[in-house]
């Protein structure tokens, strides 16, 4: 497994710690990236394989 490290400002980070508090996909920030992620990837291969 990797880490990412995304650098914010003060401000951001104190947004984002709200958010995260109130549930929902910030909550699980990590979950939802792969699954983003994964979506792409597809969307890519299908590209791939028509070609």
């Amino acid at each position: 497994m990797k880490t990412i490290t995304i650098r914010l400002p003060d401000v951001e980070v104190a947004m984002f710690e709200e958010l995260r508090k109130s549930g929902g996909a910030y909550a699980r920030l990590g979950q939802a990236i792969a699954q983003a992620v994964r979506q792409e990837y597809g969307k890519l291969l299908k590209l791939g394989g028509n070609r």
